[in-house]
């Protein structure tokens, strides 16, 4: 078994910043026998240009690269994570800011089996193309996105909020807030891809455009995922697969979907200020999702599915007791990973 090296990031950790430590990792993962996981620590690691670059590193499925958050470091982690607003605040986690708006917050090239959980990031600068929080190129198929909380103004057609080829990307919130132009999330040169339990989304006051997901190649599997605030929910219905999807536009491809509803009932607060992308007690995303015990549960909060019936759509879990009593937040619930 491989030893796994676990280093602190952050002010008073190992390394001061992602970049640093992603430095300090072997090339060859494999012939020195060591995963390599970062713990960020809960600061905002905030500057111009990338933030982190892993690239050209040898890996393989037990030989791996994991960013996570320290114990008690991520959103999920913070005591009010069930009331909290849903959306990127960098007082509840750890947070990943690039400010210029000209290039991606995170980059992944060449490299793979490199899982980013629990992390908020957000690209706080100009519109742009390249106004992106994650950029994910190569032949790399077994890189893992989950849990995070993703926000940028992009209005490129094919880059997106999230620019991600292959893997799994699970239980996120991915936010465009740029109106008028721009995809929520880019399946870029896309390999074999699924996306599960994601919300997917543009403000509900912002102008309405383009894809909620979009691809260009292969077909991509989209399960038990929210999307709104677009004009369409993918570029090609043709490319994509899946089942148990809502939006406020038909979703067009796979079964057991639903919709169109209405974008403003669905989450707490949808405009581009102050947003909250939790679901309503009453929202019409609760109890139409499918089982999914590899992909699915928990929820982006930590909070095991199902919270009644069935799973709800999207990354947000509604528990049983706002169900049956709406307004009542019930009782505390451990975050399983």
């Amino acid at each position: 078994m491989p030893t796994i090296i676990t280093k602190t990031i952050g002010s008073t950790g190992d390394y001061a910043t992602p970049q640093l430590w992603a430095n300090a990792i072997p090339a060859d993962l494999v012939s020195a026998d060591e995963s390599h996981v970062g713990h960020l620590q809960n600061e905002n690691f905030s500057g111009s240009g990338t933030r982190l670059t892993i690239s050209g590193k040898t890996t393989d499925a037990t030989h791996t690269i994991m960013l996570m958050t320290a114990p008690d470091c991520s959103f999920r982690d913070h005591p009010n994570r069930r009331t909290n607003a849903l959306r990127v605040d960098t007082t509840y986690g750890a947070t990943l800011t690039e400010t210029s708006g000209f290039a991606p917050v995170v980059v992944l090239s060449s490299v793979d089996y490199v899982t980013i959980r629990g992390v908020q990031m957000q690209n706080t600068g100009s519109v742009d193309t390249s106004n992106n929080c994650v950029t994910y190129i190569g032949a790399a198929t077994h890189n893992v996105l989950e849990y995070c909380v993703l926000e940028a103004k992009n209005n490129s057609t094919f880059v997106g909020v999230v620019r991600w080829r292959a893997g799994v990307v699970r239980n996120c919130l991915v936010i465009n807030r740029n109106g008028g132009s721009g995809v929520g999330f880019a399946c870029d040169f896309a390999l074999s891809l699924t996306i599960v339990g994601c919300t997917i989304v543009r403000p509900s006051n912002l102008a309405v455009a383009s894809n909620g997901i979009t691809t260009d190649q292969a077909t991509v599997t989209v399960r038990n995922c929210a999307v709104f605030g677009f004009t369409n929910f993918v570029n090609t219905v043709g490319s994509f697969t899946g089942s148990n999807n809502a939006s406020d536009v038909a979703v067009g491809f796979g079964t057991n979907n639903v919709g169109p509803l209405i974008f403003t009932d669905q989450f707490q607060v949808t405009v581009n200020t102050n947003s909250d992308f939790r679901l309503k007690d009453t929202s019409g995303c609760l109890d139409h999702g499918v089982t999914d015990a590899t992909h699915g549960t928990p929820d982006i909060s930590g909070t095991p599915r199902p919270g009644g019936t069935f799973y709800c759509i999207g990354c947000w879990e509604v528990i049983q007791d706002r169900r049956n009593n709406p307004g009542v937040i019930g009782p505390a619930i451990a975050r399983l990973i």
